[in-house]
């Protein structure tokens, strides 16, 4: 068993890009991207002791928010948005474990953050 190959199963490589815009005073824009490269992940070894492997692919997961702040005098704020817009398929692996298939992520999701300050 290759003790280096369960690490496989977190990218190599995941970058983050951010990119935040005011449209308003109190209202600001924000759209980011994680880029994360294929993972191999070890899904069983049979009774030979031969692993088998699933490669997964590089994801790109594109999230929007929008936040307004300070209303009300200064004591509400909202942030919506919407989290993996392009509903892209993300697995994951377990790390250091042979014998697991990969667990799906979520996919798309919309939210609504409400803050009030006392």
């Amino acid at each position: 068993l290759d003790q280096k190959k369960g690490t496989y199963s977190f990218p190599a490589h995941k970058i983050l890009v951010s990119l935040s815009y005011p449209i308003y005073k109190n209202v600001t824009l924000n759209l980011f991207e994680i880029f994360q490269s294929k993972k191999i992940i070890e899904t069983q070894i049979n009774q030979a002791g031969d692993i088998s492997d699933v490669e997964l692919p590089s994801t790109h997961n594109i999230n929007l928010t929008c936040q307004i702040n300070n209303l009300f005098h200064n004591s509400l704020s909202f942030n919506i948005g919407v989290f993996n817009i392009l509903n892209t398929k993300n697995y994951y692996g377990y790390a250091y474990s042979v014998g697991y298939f990969p667990m799906i992520g979520m996919g798309r999701e919309l939210f609504l953050q409400i803050k009030y300050s006392l």
